[in-house]
């Protein structure tokens, strides 16, 4: 009874984070994944792999935990301000309605034993997606779009601490997922031909629930020198449940709802990543990650079936399919710390992924473009046992100019991405 309860509050704590995550900005700019978790980790641009210094190591090297030999927990917030942009040629140039979002986890450790550490954590593991009012169509209406894809994570993880230098991780991810969308739902068109004509929509209620696995290695080659191996695999997120009404008002049917909706396609890649530590001096470390992401394996075309509407004379299924065709994405990322004193440390680093989205399948909904990141932050040690740590995040702008076929936005339409995110966590050891 005690396991089911928990189980149960597992789930109900996920689903919390995943809604918490539903309105993710620009700030996923690793493809749908964030750059970094905790402010350790995003000060030091990402570069996390093989420092492993708090308990956010159980969503990136599940063997850093094995290096906290008490009891600990960090709670962390974000706060993102996305400054998304969307122009066509239809005289459109508007930000995102979702400028400010919120997003939050934990992670908490504990030793078994001599030589075994168990954990378990709750993060925003990403996302994507934008919410833009008052557009122009081609139709000569003004209609909203909007899609937002959240990804929570909850991560039980066990770390072994296998001798003197070598240290190994395993967790089981547990994902859930959930995507809602709308493109110009109060818009109806139709031409006498089907393939000219549009019918808006609106979806809601769609989740998924995956679990996965991430293992890691943590090696201290020498006293100054930790190195580091990360392996994930591919996370499918299948999404189902949901319900989409259509306007097909320009038919005679009004708004026809679809009971049964599925939505695939949609996945976090397969992932593999190295890293380096290097305690340059007793007060400087410096950080190294390197990890490729195969989006070209997870993103290559979406496809949304609805059936179960009861509306007589409509369409029994609906089925739309886009390619997304993503490439894979190789992210460097380098950072530092340096200890001013015993009480304070600081951070900075940098954090490059290309832009895995090709121009001919980008969308202003879903549109990860940013590359380069710049990242600081501080640490405090305020008390025994007690750290406050916090960080800024900063996505240089980053627009594209795109056409694709099968959105109505015209020729050359343009995206553009940036975005300044603060970062806060407390900590307690005992």
């Amino acid at each position: 009874m005690i396991l089911r309860l928990t189980l149960r509050a597992g789930r109900r704590l996920a689903a919390a984070l995943a809604a918490a995550a539903l309105a993710l900005p620009a700030a996923a700019n690793n493809g749908l994944n964030l750059i970094g978790f905790g402010t350790a980790s995003v000060g030091m641009g990402g570069a996390d792999l093989a420092v492993a210094q708090d308990t956010t190591a159980l969503n990136t090297n599940p063997a850093g935990i094995a290096r906290l030999r008490a009891a600990a927990l960090d709670v962390f917030v974000e706060v993102a301000n996305s400054r998304q942009r969307h122009a066509d040629g239809f005289g459109n140039d508007r930000g995102v309605g979702n400028e400010f979002i919120g997003l939050g986890g934990f992670g908490w450790t504990r030793p078994v034993g001599d030589t075994l550490v168990a954990g378990i954590g709750l993060f925003g593991q990403g996302g994507a997606g934008f919410v833009y009012r008052g557009l122009d169509t081609a139709f000569g209406t003004r209609d909203s779009a909007a899609l937002v894809f959240g990804i929570g994570r909850l991560t039980p993880t066990l770390a072994w601490q296998a001798t003197d230098k070598l240290a190994l991780g395993l967790t089981v991810p547990l994902t859930l997922a959930r995507a809602k969308q709308e493109f110009f739902p109060d818009t109806s068109f139709f031409s006498g031909d089907p393939a000219t004509s549009f019918f808006g929509l609106r979806i809601e209620g769609l989740e998924a629930r995956r679990a996965s696995l991430r293992l890691g290695l943590r090696w201290e080659a020498t006293p100054t020198l930790a190195l580091a191996l990360v392996y994930a695999t591919k996370t499918p997120l299948p999404l189902d449940g949901g319900r989409l009404d259509a306007d097909m008002s320009a038919i005679g049917l009004g708004s026809v709802r679809y009971r049964d909706v599925r939505f695939t396609g949609f996945a976090l890649p397969e992932e593999v990543g190295a890293g380096l530590a290097w305690q340059a001096t007793p007060r400087l470390l410096l950080a190294l990650d390197l990890t490729r992401l195969a989006w070209s394996q997870a993103l290559r075309r979406a496809t949304l079936t609805a059936t179960g509407s009861r509306t007589p004379g409509a369409p029994p299924q609906l089925q739309l399919l886009q390619p997304l065709d993503w490439r894979d994405q190789t992210v460097v990322a380098a950072g530092l710390a340096y200890d001013v004193d015993e009480r304070w440390r600081l951070y900075a680093g940098l954090n490059h992924g290309a832009n895995p989205v090709p121009a001919r399948t980008t969308s202003p909904l879903l549109a990860p473009i940013g590359e380069w990141h710049a990242t600081g932050g501080l640490r405090w040690r305020a008390a025994p046992g007690w750290e406050l740590s916090a960080a800024l995040e900063w996505l240089r702008p980053k627009e594209v100019r795109y056409t694709n076929p099968l959105l109505p936005f015209g020729p050359g339409a343009r995206a553009t991405s940036a975005y300044l995110a603060g970062h806060l966590m407390i900590g307690r050891r005992w």
